[in-house]
């Protein structure tokens, strides 16, 4: 999950920073989710796909189903 978030946070042109502020949390917990020491609480999971502008499903590296690869 952290190698999407930080590809997904890139593509949007955001720094952890300012990802971080648009969450309500600190950088260093983007950073912690970036290199895969923890992830982001399930209740985030709406709010960083929309600060993404991605589904749910991209955060977690999984294509919706009825989609193809």
């Amino acid at each position: 999950m952290g190698n999407n978030i930080r590809t997904l946070r890139e593509r949007q042109g955001l720094s952890q920073a300012a990802l971080a502020r648009k969450l309500g949390v600190c950088q260093q917990a983007v950073g912690k989710w970036e290199r895969g020491i923890s992830d982001p609480k399930w209740s985030l999971a709406p709010q960083l796909a929309d600060a993404l502008c991605c589904s749910i499903d991209a955060l977690y590296g999984r294509t919706p189903p009825g989609q193809d690869a």
